[in-house]
């Protein structure tokens, strides 16, 4: 009877750390899957367009050119789906709403290399010229569309990003110079109009100065100011002869900006100080 008893435990000593096992197993997997792929990296952790996902009443299916990072973040209330060639997008959206009857949208990260589209980086722009999809919120990393299979005209590439630019020069810059400069809740956002493909070309300065230069990394302090250079890049949107770049400052307490662009070999082409608001 003893021997029984014993056998028994053994049993279930070995089912347990059989399940122990697998379930580990299963666990890295998970984590290899968020970290080879980079879902779990500050692009994604600090992504406003999955903020934007999952602070709003999204309701229905939700196609991605990155639905797994979308899965990960957001969890499973939102139905994602994968796509990732925007030639692709409207029959299988318009498949998807006869299917379901449910409302579909578009999620597209800016800036994503694509796997199964060689030869082309698909934008935002690609996906404007469809007049099937209504844009729902421009984003730092991306565009929201919504699918309306009856589209009241035709596609208007530029329309969203033609009513933030407007609502933005409506309100009063930090600076006006070469760009005028818009604070904009954590961002400065440099706009111009007109503006030529010689305006973008040429480095931005970002020079951030703290109240407390504590604040500044050791190797900063000796300057009193943070560096945050950058180039017009994929923040970058040129469209109706304007163009806006934004720039995301510090969390800390700032004393003043100095900003302005620069040609390394030919010196400053404008600058501007001011401070963190007015």
């Amino acid at each position: 009877m003893r021997g029984g008893r014993l056998a028994a435990l053994v049993i279930i000593a070995l089912l347990s750390l059989s399940l122990a096992y697998q379930a580990g197993l299963h666990l890295r997997e998970i984590d290899e899957v968020r970290y080879r792929w980079g879902w779990a990296t500050a692009r994604w952790i600090n992504s406003q367009s999955l903020e934007y996902l999952r602070e709003e009443s999204i309701e229905g299916f939700v196609f991605s050119n990155r639905a797994s990072a979308a899965y990960i973040h957001t969890g499973p209330a939102i139905t994602h789906r994968y796509i990732e060639c925007p030639e692709e997008l409207v029959s299988r959206l318009s498949h998807e709403v006869e299917s379901s009857g449910k409302d579909v949208y578009v999620l597209w990260f800016d800036g994503v290399e694509p796997t199964r589209c060689p030869g082309r980086d698909y934008g935002v722009s690609d996906l404007l010229v469809f007049p099937e999809l209504e844009p729902v919120a421009l984003l730092d990393d991306g565009i929201l569309l919504r699918y309306n299979d009856s589209p009241t005209g035709p596609a208007d590439p530029y329309r969203l990003h033609r009513a933030e630019y407007e609502s933005l020069t409506a309100t009063e810059p930090v600076a006006r110079s070469t760009f005028d400069v818009y604070r904009d809740g954590d961002n400065l956002v440099y706009a111009k109009e007109p503006c030529s493909k010689a305006d973008t070309e040429a480095m931005f300065f970002l020079h951030v100065y703290p109240v407390d230069e504590a604040d500044l990394a050791e190797d900063r302090r000796q300057w009193g100011f943070n560096n945050l250079d950058f180039r017009f890049g994929v923040s970058g949107r040129s469209f109706d002869g304007r163009c806006t770049t934004i720039a995301t400052l510090p969390g800390y307490p700032i004393a003043h900006i100095r900003t302005g662009q620069y040609v390394a070999g030919e010196g400053r082409l404008w600058e501007e100080r001011f401070p963190p608001a007015r």
